[in-house]
């Protein structure tokens, strides 16, 4: 049930990225309540402008580690969730680039602890692989900084780490 609700989230999240380039040209879908950020910035994974990002899909940044770049992104799902009778709040997604090929990475293991605004850091989470990315959804029970600490080991079988922060709000 959890990994098919995870990919369910996951295809709504791509779903959402394919919308018509000309609607995303607006800083606000009439009728939708989507509202984006105009910007030039690339996605280099996906080599969409980080204006097809929906309203709602934090960018938590990109960080390079061992020839390999980690990009992040939470997306709150909590409407979702608490639709469907689940206390997870947003989903972590975490996208791997060989730094030298430009190559996704989407094969190996990887894992996510989450330390909260008290210094108290989850059990791991295994992060599931999706469509390009790996992703797991996850409960944020309060507003502060979070730490998303990401242990991977890739298909290249070098292990890596990631770090990752957030202020929920």
């Amino acid at each position: 049930m959890k990994s098919r609700l995870s990919l369910f989230i996951a295809t709504v999240f791509v779903f959402s990225l394919a919308l018509d380039v000309r609607a995303m040209q607006h800083t606000e879908h009439e009728g939708h309540g989507v509202t984006t950020e105009k910007t030039e910035t690339m996605d280099p994974h996906s080599g969409h402008s980080s204006a097809m990002i929906p309203a709602n899909v934090v960018d938590l940044g990109m960080v390079t580690e061992k020839g390999v770049k980690a990009t992040g992104h939470l997306n709150d799902v909590t409407e979702i969730m608490t639709n469907m009778g689940m206390p997870q709040t947003h989903h972590f997604m975490v996208m791997f680039t060989d730094e030298k090929s430009g190559q996704p990475m989407v094969e190996g293991t990887v894992a996510l602890k989450i330390r909260n605004q008290a210094g108290i850091e989850s059990s791991p989470i295994r992060l599931e692989g999706m469509e390009g990315h790996f992703g797991a959804d996850i409960m944020l029970e309060q507003k502060g900084l979070y730490e998303f600490n990401v242990g991977t080991a890739l298909i290249d079988g070098v292990k890596r780490q990631f770090q990752f922060k957030y202020e929920y709000k």
